[in-house]
């Protein structure tokens, strides 16, 4: 058992390691290459529309990107929960990998992991929520822009629900973790 959970763990690290090496380089040359052209920030925003008398029809347009204007933008709104998702996203990070190291130690049913668990729930909880109020920001933007003759716009739906699932799931596995913490607590007090 011992020998698997390291196993495990090691491989779980090395692929948030990857995952992280992978996305960086183009992290790093939107960043550079944004600030070296100097550019004014554009919003940029893509609705799904659908064809109001479906017709069989060897294309279809399935969705449409806008540039809303300066002034009717909400986008910009995101700014600050985008910085705290990500500032909290590392933290995020930082104890899953804690997480991870303290199973691989043996240390499972521990009020530390409980703790690390709910952290984790919240943040994707957070992030979760941020990342879809942004997508319904740009529909809202969009959608007074938006006019495709024999299309309409798609009503919105929230694009995360996996992510919430997620996150309740591992809510729900530091609650069973609290559990047997307290359950053991007892039986140690009575022996």
């Amino acid at each position: 058992m011992k020998r698997s959970v390291f196993i495990l763990t090691t491989l779980m690290l090395l692929c948030l390691a990857g995952t992280i090496l992978q996305a960086l380089p183009y992290v790093l040359k939107g960043g550079l290459d944004s600030v070296a052209a100097g550019r004014e920030h554009r919003d940029i925003a893509k609705v799904n529309i659908v064809p109001i008398e479906p017709v069989a029809t060897p294309c279809q347009v399935r969705s449409v990107t806008v540039f809303p204007p300066k002034e009717t933008s909400e986008i910009a709104l995101m700014g600050p929960f985008a910085l705290i998702g990500f500032i909290v996203s590392i933290y995020g990070v930082v104890f899953f990998i804690q997480l991870l190291l303290s199973l691989c130690r043996q240390e499972v049913f521990v009020r530390k992991n409980v703790r690390r668990l709910r952290a984790i729930s919240g943040i994707m909880i957070y992030m979760v929520l941020v990342m879809g109020l942004g997508c319904y920001l740009e529909y809202s933007a969009a959608k007074d822009i938006v006019d495709v003759p024999g299309y309409a716009l798609r009503p919105f739906t929230w694009p995360y629900r996996d992510g919430i699932r997620l996150a309740l799931l591992l809510a729900l596995f530091a609650e069973i973790f609290a559990y047997g913490i307290r359950l053991r607590e007892e039986e140690e007090l009575t022996v």
